[in-house]
């Protein structure tokens, strides 16, 4: 129990650094708790994040939910459903051939090219796009 209470806070301290708070948690589990699926505990941890950011910014989504600010909730909406077109075939292809240190290895190489398209974009002059 203590040990689950010491990934909680993990994962609430890294929710919010830039560095995967997934993989901080999901290394942790494994040598902690030997935990059989880590990725499945930090999602699930996830919850405690997403309840948080809810609460936190309730005027925002009371605002977005009663329509009275329908530019946020256009952005919420094309923002999610690209995330989805381009998210959901990734995701298929990783969950029928990745397993262990081939998810690792791809995980890695997204927040790699991730750090690197943005020093990319400001080499170009784009800025913040």
């Amino acid at each position: 129990m203590v040990n689950y209470i010491f990934l909680g806070i993990l994962q609430g301290i890294f929710e919010w650094i830039p560095i995967s708070s997934e993989g901080i948690v999901a290394l942790a589990s494994h040598f902690l708790i030997k935990e059989a699926n880590p990725i499945d505990l930090a999602l699930f941890l996830h919850l405690g994040t997403f309840s948080a950011v809810m609460i936190y910014f309730r005027k925002d989504w009371r605002k977005v939910l009663l329509l009275k600010n329908p530019s946020l909730l256009r952005f919420l909406i094309m923002a999610t459903v690209i995330s989805l077109a381009i998210g959901y075939p990734f995701y298929k292809l990783i969950s029928q051939a990745a397993t262990g240190a081939i998810l690792l290895l791809i995980v890695g190489l997204g927040l790699f090219l991730t750090a690197y398209a943005n020093k990319f974009r400001n080499f170009l002059g784009l800025g913040q796009i």
